[in-house]
């Protein structure tokens, strides 16, 4: 099988992000690339691989989107795996996670590697936490190349975004979502702090989730989670 392929966010020393460059050698500065520049360099990549570069590029996002299996392994054999948004570089992985397409970001993962990021430095782990998609993560996370620890812009991990979740699912009570949460690595001790803003955590006084069961004298659910 021919290597996955991975795309990194290169920073300057200013601290700005400058170049997306993906395993294929695509490397050109995130602030020039317009579509016709993308496309461009779309088609360096697949020429290199031996592919041709067409506009079913689009029609491939839009069947990933809309989890159309079948019209995914078609049109990949046109384009490639190594196509990505313009201006996010989300690649066809980041957008099965966040579109919640189990199966799709399942075939995927045979192309594009697990830690591959976007201009955000997310992952698809990233995107799949934030938008609690619990089944496309937990595929993500069975692969063995997958980089746990992996920071975005913001410092933030997959993790932390499993912490709003769970603190989320503890306020509407969702046992099952909770259990999953938490088999996950979801800590209920993380200080979500900014992450959540509404009025029961400034009225309850609370920034993790156990304390906001306790608060919520939801003792089943605090005896859930780990000493």
């Amino acid at each position: 099988m021919a290597p996955r392929t991975s795309v990194t966010v290169e920073v300057n020393s200013n601290g700005k992000r400058a170049k997306c460059k993906d395993s294929l050698g695509c490397n050109q500065p995130m602030k020039c690339r317009s579509k016709r520049s993308i496309a461009k360099c779309g088609n360096q990549i697949f020429e290199s691989m031996g592919m041709s570069s067409t506009n079913q590029t689009v029609k491939l996002f839009n069947a990933v989107e809309g989890g159309n299996l079948s019209a995914v392994k078609n049109l990949i054999q046109e384009t490639g795996p190594a196509v990505r948004q313009a201006k996010t570089c989300c690649t066809l992985l980041h957008t099965a996670a966040k579109a919640n397409r189990t199966d799709i970001a399942a075939f995927l993962l045979k192309f594009i590697h697990p830690t591959v990021v976007n201009t955000d430095n997310q992952t698809p782990c990233h995107l799949a936490a934030m938008h609690g998609h619990l089944e496309v993560l937990q595929i993500l996370l069975s692969d063995r190349e997958t980089n746990h620890n992996l920071r975005d812009v913001n410092g933030k991990t997959y993790r932390d975004f499993l912490a709003v979740q769970l603190f989320k699912a503890v306020l509407w009570w969702k046992k099952f979502e909770i259990e999953k949460l938490l088999t996950l690595g979801a800590d209920p001790d993380y200080d979500i702090g900014k992450m959540v803003h509404g009025t029961v955590s400034r009225e309850l006084n609370v920034k993790t989730t156990r304390q906001l069961a306790n608060a919520l004298g939801r003792d089943s659910i605090v005896q859930m989670f780990p000493e």
